[in-house]
């Protein structure tokens, strides 16, 4: 009885070890019009204008922590009912880009990553990986304000998927 118990726990853990999932992607750009590279990026921190201040403190520890700033990227969700009227794109785009004059602010119009990545908490931050065929997956994510132990979670998660399946 204990061997197929411990059979079955084992057969958990394989699954949970090749379970990571593809991150989809859509064609994004930010507040200077200039088209995401989504394999650039190893961490991405989404969040939404009520958000913003706990997006920054995460954004300023991980570069505390030594993650290169052109490999944090920034995504606005935008729902499509802001979009409705004529010109709102144009005025949302030029209030970005007043506001934030140097970090890209790529903005998901209509919430498609949003949605269809099943984000539901902001801020909300994801560490992003490749395979050899560059195809873009989740290693881990976590949600809300910063703290250590959503980090170290985050990092563990990170050293565990890439020893055993990707690579950079």
């Amino acid at each position: 009885m204990r061997f197929h118990l411990f059979g079955f726990i084992l057969h958990l853990l394989a699954i949970r070890a090749i379970s990571i999932q593809k991150f989809h992607t859509y064609e994004l750009k930010n507040q200077h019009d200039i088209s995401i590279e989504w394999e650039n990026y190893s961490h991405i921190l989404i969040c939404t204008k009520e958000t913003k201040d706990l997006a920054k403190e995460w954004g300023n520890k991980l570069l505390n922590k030594g993650i290169k700033n052109d490999s944090i990227c920034v995504i606005a969700p935008l729902p499509k009912w802001m979009t409705k009227s004529s010109g709102a794109k144009k005025l949302i785009k030029t209030t970005i880009a007043h506001l934030e004059k140097e970090i890209p602010i790529f903005i998901d119009w209509g919430e498609k990553i949003i949605n269809i990545n099943k984000i539901c908490e902001y801020p909300t931050i994801i560490l992003l990986s490749k395979n050899n065929q560059n195809e873009i997956y989740e290693l881990g994510r976590v949600c809300g304000k910063y703290s250590d132990k959503k980090y170290n979670y985050l990092t563990k998660e990170s050293r565990s998927y890439f020893q055993k399946l990707f690579h950079f």
